[in-house]
């Protein structure tokens, strides 16, 4: 019945019931992948069992190609057993993740690398799922090595294909480790597409290769100058009474900083706007408008680092 199926499910999850238990189970339901699983589980246990652990894992992930959980299971069950199973499962792992497939990628070869032939299995791997060319150049720990699997992916992917989120994510990490500024400006100049959502990525790299004055007018095109607020008109002497009374007060803080801009002491009104800037978890409004106000005074290395703390 299907509650004794389920049932027994329950205690083969534990590792406690017979592999002939579950054999026989199996002849009434040979279509169930949970009950394949586990007896390959149990069969790696005895000696002589890898066959049939062998096929029942294949098996198991065949009933259930969205499931990459099951042969994550089957590769580190048989990592112990037999190495070259472990890859084999920790591929279909991969190739079963769809969107988080550079996440179990990662994962596997966290598990593999290291071990006998276990970097020749993975290039051999991305070099037909070349998607996972990047996730593996930042798995590798030689830096020959990523930097050849990088410039494979600049050459063939980069400005051709049209990577999905996590492939581009990870460029944008090897970019940074392993490229060049002039890659950035082809990848800038080719995907504008992509300036809405990634501007500040490209600046924050741009600021690292001390390519400031570019970093800054891409910055500023997309979060200009903030207005101050519409005055309140109170009596100047107000104002500062109830600056002083809390000087890290930013609602004070941008009351005075208006009124000594309006009053023509504009030093003073960068004074304060650049006092409350530097506290921790400034406001968006002090960060920006202190950001335009070092570019307007030719830092621009300060205006990026400023505008690149908002969150």
């Amino acid at each position: 019945t299907v509650a004794a199926r389920l049932a027994l499910r329950e205690e083969a999850a534990s590792g406690t019931v017979p592999e002939a238990t579950l054999a026989r189970a199996l002849r009434w339901f040979p279509l169930d992948p949970d009950l394949h699983y586990f007896r390959g589980a149990a069969a790696l246990g005895r000696r002589g069992g890898m066959a049939v652990a062998w096929r029942d894992f294949l098996i198991a992930s065949r009933l259930r190609p969205a499931s990459w959980n099951l042969p994550v299971g089957a590769a580190s069950m048989s990592q112990a057993v037999s190495p070259g199973m472990a890859l084999h499962f920790w591929a279909v792992a991969v190739e079963h993740a769809g969107a988080r497939a550079e996440e179990v990628l990662a994962m596997a070869c966290r598990s593999t690398l290291g071990g006998t032939d276990a970097e020749l299995f993975w290039s051999g791997f991305v070099e037909t799922h070349p998607r996972l060319l990047l996730g593996f150049a930042l798995c590798v720990e030689e830096e020959k090595t990523a930097r050849e699997l990088f410039e494979r992916w600049w050459k063939t992917r980069a400005l051709t294909t049209a990577p999905d989120r996590p492939e581009i994510e990870n460029f944008y990490r090897c970019l940074a480790r392993f490229g060049t500024r002039a890659q950035l400006y082809e990848w800038m100049r080719r995907r504008r597409d992509l300036e809405p959502a990634d501007f500040r990525r490209w600046a924050v790299m741009l600021h690292d290769w001390q390519d400031d004055a570019a970093a800054w007018k891409l910055l500023s095109e997309r979060i200009e100058d903030p207005p101050f607020p519409v005055s309140k008109k109170e009596k100047p002497e107000i104002v500062e009474a109830h600056y002083k009374a809390d000087v890290n007060d930013a609602v004070n803080a941008q009351q005075l900083a208006e009124l000594r801009a309006r009053t023509g002491d504009k030093d003073g009104a960068q004074q304060i706007i650049f006092k409350i800037a530097a506290s921790p978890d400034a406001p968006p409004w002090f960060l920006e408008k202190a950001a335009h106000a070092h570019a307007a005074q030719g830092d621009f290395s300060a205006a990026v680092t400023t505008l690149l703390r908002e969150k």
